[in-house]
């Protein structure tokens, strides 16, 4: 009952899934001899109870971190793990140890790469926003002011509504500096689009619609707390700079009539492998799931774009199909190659399927009359369908999540 968990708080803290998380727990408690463990996931938190014969329950409460972010590396170390203790290839008696060691000694990213990363995600949205190719330094250069920013309002112990509210009023007062300064309106009001995409919890969603699915009610409202906390923390920061700076308030104006034109299809591929090979390094992933970030993201987009563009498909369904195919490969290759599925499930649905740009279209025309509503039902419906998906694509490969 030491190693189950330590093992459940570095799965939830690097990402994996809630009926993840539960299966393997469960499997490596079989393992142990713990035959008949219950898992019970309460939003962050697990209770794991077990029972001898003829002897009072054991319960035993582990309280996660608070955490939004993957870390594909220790993603791919638990997993191994699980599996090399299922399977008998690690002493039990060893496992904490050995999970102790294999964490310190794996590959973790820079804070300089995981800038980099940002910076090449910053600038596919950007594209995807309709930005003009000669302003394609400027998304990148603004995620750099955010990034510091957002580390400085880290170090303050702020609560991370307070430090979201703190990083959307630093990307609006940066674009109307920049507009100020005399920067061209159509590569500002891209930029900053595509830099309020990276806070989005949309991820979030997709899991809060797989713990919907799965029955695990207090974890999807934990998730569900946190996405509107994050939407209301984003809304209020921008709202904030608009009424202080007349310059924001024009930059508002141009913002809430940006329109996220879709691009040939050929492009659209082009910025899924950018956007997921960036993803990949933000995330905390090593060179060695470059390759299946980058497949995943231009299968998903070019599966999407098939039956979107091609076969005139409507867009939820095109993102039912494209999240169901990603989740059958994610789970068939990571089966083959001994590694989560969800390695590649998170760069191909972030780079291709995330309806960002529909939520921060909501965001940006908040208060006004038209297109909000039509923005956000549309923010709901794909990220449901996301979420069922991803969870019909693993199942059908009879390969869990990770």
């Amino acid at each position: 009952m030491q190693l189950l968990p330590k093992l459940g708080q570095e799965m939830f803290t690097a990402g994996s899934e809630t009926r993840t998380i539960i299966t393997a727990l469960t499997a490596v408690a079989g393992r142990l001899g713990l035959r008949g463990l219950v898992v019970d996931p309460m939003g962050r938190s697990l209770a794991l109870t077990y029972r001898e014969r003829h002897k009072p329950p054991y319960t035993l409460v582990q309280v996660n971190p608070v955490t939004s972010d993957r870390d594909l590396s220790k993603l791919c170390v638990t997993h191994r793990l699980v599996e090399d203790l299922v399977h008998g290839r690690v002493d039990p008696v060893e496992s904490i140890t050995e999970l102790d060691r294999r964490l310190k000694a794996r590959s973790q990213v820079p804070g300089w790469a995981r800038l980099l990363g940002g910076m090449v995600l910053a600038m596919a949205i950007y594209l995807q926003a309709g930005g003009p190719a000669a302003g394609l330094v400027v998304p990148a250069v603004l995620r750099i002011l955010v990034d510091r920013g957002g580390e400085l309002l880290h170090q303050t112990k702020l609560q991370a509504f307070y430090a979201t509210v703190g990083q959307a009023m630093f990307i609006a007062a940066s674009g109307a500096a920049l507009v100020h300064i005399g920067l061209p309106a159509a590569w500002v009001t891209a930029a900053v689009a595509a830099n309020l995409v990276l806070l989005l919890p949309v991820l979030a969603v997709v899991s809060l619609t797989e713990d919907t699915v799965f029955g695990y009610p207090l974890t999807a409202t934990y998730r569900a707390v946190i996405v509107i906390r994050t939407i209301f923390a984003l809304t209020g920061g921008i709202a904030v700079v608009n009424s202080l700076s007349p310059t924001a308030q024009g930059l508002r104006h141009s913002l809430a009539h940006l329109e996220f034109s879709p691009l040939p299809l050929a492009l659209t591929l082009l910025a899924a492998a950018i956007g997921a090979a960036g993803n990949v390094v933000l995330a905390g992933g090593g060179p060695d799931l470059l390759l299946g970030g980058i497949g995943a993201g231009v299968l998903a987009a070019a599966v999407k774009g098939i039956c979107h563009q091609q076969l005139s498909m409507p867009a939820p369904v095109a993102v039912l199909i494209a999240a169901t195919v990603l989740g059958l490969v994610a789970g068939w290759v990571g089966g083959k190659r001994d590694r989560p599925a969800t390695a590649m499930i998170i760069p191909g649905v972030t780079a291709a399927l995330l309806p960002s740009t529909a939520v921060v279209t909501a965001l940006l025309r908040y208060g006004q009359q038209t297109g909000v509503f039509h923005a956000y039902q549309q923010v709901l419906i794909t990220t449901a369908t996301i979420g069922v998906g991803v969870v019909l694509g693993t199942t059908l490969s009879r390969r869990p999540l990770t």
